[in-house]
């Protein structure tokens, strides 16, 4: 499991302010299901706080830093609040009395001599009394602890035994262990028994509501399901569209059957999951980020960034966000790819002259080599690398438009899209870039793309 990015879990532009933020996942809590609301609540503790934000955004961009999970969002969110510096805990300054009045220094320094003495006199003699006392504690202390040591002699040294390897994803975001044998943390799924198939069956939506799946014991075409993304219900589906009825309908829901996740597909009618609750009496239950939950062979877990289920038997499963979806073939493995697909990493243009970035893939820093400082971007982290469309987030030099470059302004948050894949340098790579600064009013306009294919 990656780090919690709380900004994509709960759709939060990285660069709003903490008040904005705190703002925003207020009116998140207040509208999510009870059950859940914490969740928001712990989002809402570490990002409106300028201090706890810091430290998770310090984390959260370190891939070599401790795993960010659920319970290390809960330890972020009870760090101490941002707030005002401590008052000195220095003595005050006393004002300077009149001369003439109070006692004189002569009789002050007599009386400091005469306390110090005395309390010397009192450390030895309690210094010698302790030492008496804590050699003979001490020898029955040794002697215990002897007594009571095991025979490390006897026991198997297991120093040099090899580590358990790390589960693997088995695709970008997915559950680690997904494709695997069900997590004994995993909760059953309440069920019922539906009124028309009567068949048992269950359902399942994320805290936010965006992503959902209805299970059954297997009809008389094997069918177990499905579960699918809200939000890629529409023509711009990255999944694709296919003719429903005559219309052309978002592909957004991936069936179940036998054992296996089935390629997606487009629907003209509500799923169970919005059914509910019906006269079935069925109350959908809410995914708990950091949870797992079965029905029958189908597992599926709930992370802040997207939702894995798969099947025990088969290892077949499929990860579920609002950016992307994929599906996968036990654990580690990924699904076999379309025919005519290939398994070579896109990569961003190819090689600029003196740049820097080019020609790699998710580079860090991005330069085209020219003297502009406005082609510069660092600190980029990228989201749906490998899809049509990848987005970088990191800093560069923002230049207003129609006015001098004396009015630049550096380390200014913003973003750069890469898109139109294609072949550079004999390489899969993303064709097109454009940058654009979305706190100075700018947005992604394809007018603006630049050429990154051929070499300058």
């Amino acid at each position: 499991m990656a780090h919690i990015d709380l900004y994509r879990a709960f759709g939060l532009d990285r660069h709003a302010s903490s008040d904005r933020l705190g703002q925003i996942l207020a009116e998140q809590a207040a509208a999510a299901d009870p059950t859940v609301r914490h969740q928001f609540e712990t989002a809402r503790a570490i990002l409106a706080d300028p201090a706890r934000r810091a430290a998770y955004d310090a984390r959260l961009a370190d891939p070599a830093a401790p795993e960010l999970t659920p319970a290390a969002l809960d330890e972020i969110a009870s760090a101490p609040p941002t707030s005002a510096p401590a008052p000195s805990t220095s003595a005050p300054v006393m004002p300077h009395t009149r001369r003439g009045r109070g006692v004189s220094v002569p009789v002050l320094t007599a009386i400091a001599a005469v306390l110090v003495i005395a309390v010397a006199a009192v450390g030895v003699f309690l210094i010698s009394t302790d030492s008496d006392d804590r050699s003979t504690t001490d020898t029955q202390a040794d002697t215990s602890r002897q007594a009571d040591a095991p025979d490390e002699s006897a026991a198997p040294d297991h120093s040099d035994a090899p580590a358990a390897p790390e589960p693997t994803a088995p695709v970008p975001g997915a559950y680690a262990a997904a494709g695997g044998p069900r997590p004994a943390t995993a909760q059953p799924l309440p069920t019922y028994v539906s009124r028309y198939g009567k068949l048992k069956s269950a359902h399942l939506l994320t805290p936010t509501g965006g992503i959902g799946c209805d299970f059954q014991t297997a009809d008389s075409d094997g069918k177990q399901g499905q579960c699918g993304v809200r939000s890629m219900n529409t023509t711009s589906s990255p999944l694709g569209t296919e003719r429903i009825g005559g219309s052309i309908k978002g592909k957004w829901l991936f069936g179940f059957a036998g054992n296996r996740v089935e390629a997606p597909h487009g629907s003209t009618g509500t799923t169970g999951w919005m059914n509910q609750p019906a006269n079935d009496g069925y109350q959908v239950p809410r995914a708990e980020y950091g949870k797992q939950y079965y029905f029958d062979d189908w597992v599926c877990a709930s992370e802040y960034n997207g939702l894995t289920c798969w099947n025990t038997t088969t290892g077949s499963g499929v990860f579920l966000s609002n950016e992307r979806a994929e599906t996968f073939d036990g654990p580690g493995a990924p699904a076999p790819r379309p025919p005519g697909d290939t398994a070579e990493p896109i990569v961003l243009g190819s090689p600029q002259s003196n740049g820097r970035g080019y020609g790699s893939s998710q580079p860090g820093v991005i330069d085209l080599g020219g003297a502009s400082s406005t082609s510069v971007m660092t600190g980029i982290t990228w989201t749906d690398w490998g899809s049509d469309r990848a987005t970088g987030t990191g800093v560069g030099t923002y230049q207003p438009p129609n006015k001098s470059g004396v009015h630049k302004e550096a380390n200014t948050p913003g973003n750069v899209i890469a898109f139109a894949p294609g072949t550079c340098s004999g390489k899969r790579a993303y064709t097109k870039i454009v940058y654009f600064f979305p706190d100075k009013g700018q947005t992604f306009d394809e007018a603006n793309a630049i050429d990154i294919c051929t070499p300058r």
